[in-house]
């Protein structure tokens, strides 16, 4: 595995730790507002953003014009032409 993509990892794992921490204060306020039939003072964390992995090169990615070969054989064709004249 790639260095970039452990630390990736690491920081997607601490964003979510301090989330899930948040998410269990939030679930003891709810149930004690409960409790004592009240409503809970703020609304549940919703989960942040998660840093999403580097796409994959692909072998389209890698694939080279050929528009350069192409205009090499239509020069050739043209000296052949000259030639034969």
């Amino acid at each position: 595995m790639y260095i970039w993509e452990t630390d990736r990892k690491e920081r997607n794992l601490t964003l979510k730790s301090k989330w899930d921490n948040k998410v269990k204060w939030w679930n003891v306020e709810q149930d004690s507002m409960k409790f004592d039939h009240h409503k809970p003072r703020w609304t549940k964390p919703k989960m942040p953003p998660m840093e999403k992995a580097v796409h994959k090169p692909t072998l389209a990615n890698f694939t080279v014009n050929n528009s350069s070969s192409d205009d090499d054989e239509e020069e050739e064709e043209e000296e052949e032409e000259e030639e034969e004249e």
